[in-house]
């Protein structure tokens, strides 16, 4: 005589395979394990590496024949931990570690370092500026000791926060007057990088970064890099209402993101639509662009923005930035 396997949520009937591992109740979609014992592969994955994560965390993480002492959890990427450290040395040197949470990532991780190495050593017009606001690639490899793959990349300080973090911090959607001078830095960025042969493919909000006292502009993120031509790698998860309809694998993509990016940043639901406080010249502007018409080279783009704004606003002038105490002190 055999005992059915039953559903504890629904009664209905389980399959043999119950006894041996966690399954899915076929009526009500609950997960059953019927010995208490029994975890689930991806589970017992993710466990693990929150698990290492910590472990490494708590020690020194050599890397590259030099050691970085944790200072805290700067944020977490799309495959990893974003953590600063500071280099165990008679100079003490600041940076940010990258730590992989799936294995199978790390050549990702290896393919940022030598795009991040490519742009620092173009001679494209204004590398001795825009290479100081690109991550500074310092070493990449299992961390001594452990199955852990770990970028180390230097970041010039002072840039507190992405744009995600602005549009949480201001859910309203920031003063255009910011989106002008974000947009605009942007696209210079952009501009660099095209000339030098490269896309970044994941103009995406956390992945770019403001300098609030500066006005400057930071440019994160390189895993899903490309070569100027080269087919289009990926999309990432949970990414793809920022990239272009047409998916097309070519350096406008970079500047279609970009417009998307800070028209949500300004409030914007729709992103191929301005919010209502957008003045009607700048709203146009990021409109076509993220709609991938009119003109997309970014150096024109730039210059058009900024008439926009003084048609807007009058002469430029600086505005600051004031984020809340908190967002600042989270970097």
């Amino acid at each position: 005589m055999f005992r059915a396997l039953q559903c504890p949520s629904c009664g209905g009937a389980l399959p043999p395979s119950a006894r041996r591992r966690p399954v899915t109740c076929g009526f009500c979609g609950a997960t059953v394990a019927l010995d208490v014992k029994l975890v689930r592969a991806a589970d017992y994955r993710a466990a693990l590496a929150r698990f290492q994560a910590a472990e490494v965390a708590e020690r020194p993480v050599r890397v590259g024949g030099h050691a970085y002492r944790i200072l805290g959890r700067v944020g977490r990427g799309e495959s990893s931990d974003v953590l600063a450290a500071e280099r165990v040395s008679p100079i003490p040197e600041r940076v940010l570690l990258k730590i992989l949470r799936v294995e199978d990532d790390a050549e990702r991780l290896q393919h940022e370092d030598q795009v991040l190495r490519a742009l620092r050593a173009s001679k494209a017009p204004g590398a001795p500026h825009f290479s100081r606001v690109l991550p500074r690639p310092v070493a990449v490899g299992r961390a001594a000791g452990t199955e852990r793959w770990v970028a180390v990349q230097g970041h010039r300080p002072g840039f507190t926060a992405d744009l995600a973090a602005l549009r949480g911090a201001l859910p309203g959607g920031v003063d255009p007057r910011h989106g002008v001078w974000i947009w605009r830095r942007l696209l210079e960025l952009l501009a660099f990088v095209h000339d030098a042969g490269w896309r970044h493919d994941a103009v995406l909000p956390q992945h770019v970064l403001v300098h609030p006292r500066d006005h400057g502009v930071a440019l994160v993120g390189w895993t899903v890099a490309s070569a100027l031509r080269a087919p289009l790698q990926a999309h990432l998860q949970g990414a793809e209402p920022f990239y272009p309809r047409s998916g097309r694998a070519r350096p406008e993509a970079d500047v279609v993101m970009s417009a998307r990016a800070v028209l949500w940043l300004l409030g914007a639901e729709d992103l191929e639509r301005a919010p209502s406080h957008v003045p009607d010249a700048m709203a146009r502007l990021l409109e076509r662009a993220a709609a991938g018409e009119g003109e997309l080279a970014p150096r024109a783009l730039a210059g058009a923005m900024g008439a926009a704004a003084r048609e807007a606003y009058g002469p430029p002038a600086f505005v600051p930035l004031n984020l809340p105490q908190a967002e600042e002190e989270s970097r």
